[in-house]
C-alpha cells in the first residue's frame, strides 16, 4: 500500500521550527499565515514529487523532503522581509519636541555641498581652499575682508591658489556666494 502524505506528519517539525526562527518573517506575516505557508509549501513538494513520477516511501522519505524545502522557502521569506521597508509611528511627546527642534535646524552641510557642486571650477576651488585652510590663515583673510581690504585678502587667496592676483577669485566667490 503506497505511503499518502499527510500535513499532520510534518506540523510538529513546523511547530519546533516556527519557535525558533518565526523572528526571521514576523514583520511580513503572521504566525497563522506562516503556518498555513508551511502547508502549502508541503502540498506544492508533495504535487512536484508527483508529477515527476518520484515515489514518496514513507514518513521519514517524506519528512526529509519537505525539511529542505521548507527550509529554502522559509530562507525566501526571510530575505523577504529583511528587503522591506518598515514603517513605524511614534506617539510619544518627547519625539515631537525632538523632530521640531530638528526642523527648524539649519546646521547642515547640504546647501553648503550643493553650492559648491554647482560653482564654476574657480570658485569651487577658492572655496574648497577657504574649507581646508589652516585657523590662522583664514583669520588673517577674513580680518582683511571685514576691514574692507579685499584687494590684499584676494593677493592671499590668489597665491595659494597658484593664480595670478588679476583673477579676483575671492570677489568672485564672494558675489557668487551673496547670490
Amino acid at each position: 500500500m503506497p505511503y499518502k502524505p499527510q500535513f499532520a506528519t510534518v506540523k510538529p517539525y513546523v511547530l519546533h521550527f516556527l519557535r525558533d526562527n518565526y523572528w526571521r518573517v514576523e514583520d511580513l506575516l503572521s504566525y497563522d499565515d506562516t503556518l498555513g505557508e508551511a502547508q502549502l509549501q508541503f502540498w506544492r513538494t508533495v504535487s512536484r514529487l508527483t508529477r515527476r513520477g518520484c515515489i514518496i516511501e514513507n514518513e521519514k522519505h517524506m519528512m526529509a523532503l519537505f525539511r529542505t524545502s521548507w527550509s529554502r522557502h522559509f530562507t525566501t521569506l526571510a530575505n523577504k522581509n529583511s528587503q522591506q521597508i518598515k514603517m513605524v509611528t511614534i506617539t510619544d511627546p518627547t519625539y515631537n519636541y525632538i523632530e521640531e527642534t530638528i526642523a527648524g535646524c539649519t546646521d547642515n552641510d547640504g546647501y553648503v555641498l550643493s553650492l559648491i557642486a554647482t560653482a564654476p571650477d574657480e570658485i569651487r576651488q577658492g572655496i574648497m581652499l577657504m574649507l581646508k585652510l589652516p585657523t590662522e590663515t583664514l583669520n588673517v583673510i577674513t580680518t582683511l575682508v571685514e576691514k574692507d581690504l579685499i584687494d590684499p585678502a584676494n593677493t592671499i587667496v590668489c597665491r595659494l591658489l597658484g593664480k595670478p592676483p588679476q583673477h579676483c577669485i575671492l570677489q568672485q566667490m564672494l558675489s557668487y556666494l551673496k547670490d
